[in-house]
């Protein structure tokens, strides 16, 4: 994301673009790379203000970059999910920065949201009352204070988020690619395993038979459970 978003400056991480021979080739290859990623860049500072949003925007919402940059993205997404968007943008002062971080770090971020969609009926793909569901994926990068600067210990200064906004799939696609690597699993609500398919044993050395009626969490590792209650109290389960 920083190698597409050179201008946002040290703030972020990067320092400022300077003019050189190079700068429009970079540029250019930028933009090639938001093609490829079937999504869009936005970066959103604390207050919720759309620093940056990527030209590909418009074709999953609508809106262009003009009209969507220095616009507040709370005018953009549905009201029931302002709260949603509040807490994405916060800065717990719980939260650990990792060992190695020195006063910078990045908390990761991934939530759903429906934003506003313009597109015609037959180009919107999977939208409800003129709003579609977005699938955020990035990170807040957050500042800790010095002890120069703040006298205790845990405080933090939110810079904002980076996220890349992916379009859900159209709810006609049914069906996905089983590759050999892959198995099939049906969990109920409170992740009971009710139905695996015979290619778990293959991979996991684990009889189908054996695993049914058990729970999900003695499976995983111990180091991921968290982030699996997170998931399955959120609703926000990413690929497996």
């Amino acid at each position: 994301m920083i190698f597409t978003l050179p201008w946002l400056g040290d703030a972020w991480g990067a320092a400022p673009a300077m003019t050189n021979p190079r700068e429009n080739s970079i540029r250019e290859l930028g933009s090639h790379l938001l093609q490829t990623l079937d999504g869009f860049i936005f970066v959103v500072a604390p207050d919720g203000k759309i620093m940056y949003i990527s030209e590909t925007a418009s074709v999953h919402l609508g809106l262009s970059q003009v009209e969507l940059t220095g616009n507040s993205i709370y005018e953009y997404i549905h009201p029931a999910d302002h709260d949603e968007m509040t807490a994405v943008l916060t800065a717990h002062q719980t939260l650990t920065p990792p060992p190695s971080a020195l006063q910078d770090f990045e908390v990761e971020r991934s939530f759903f949201i429906r934003m506003k969609c313009v597109l015609a009926k037959r180009n919107a793909g999977l939208t409800t009352g003129g709003y579609k569901v977005i699938h955020c994926s990035g990170y807040l990068k957050v500042k800790q204070y010095t002890l120069d600067v703040s006298p205790y210990d845990g405080c933090y200064q939110n810079v904002g988020l980076v996220a890349v906004g992916h379009s859900l799939p159209p709810s006609a696609i049914t069906e996905i690619k089983m590759h050999s690597n892959m198995f099939m699993f049906r969990a109920s609500l409170d992740l009971k395993l009710i139905f695996l398919d015979a290619r778990v044993a293959q991979l996991t050395g684990f009889e189908p038979q054996d695993l049914i009626e058990k729970t999900l969490y003695h499976y995983i590792h111990g180091s991921d459970i968290m982030h699996m209650h997170y998931a399955h109290r959120t609703r926000e389960f990413p690929s497996c």
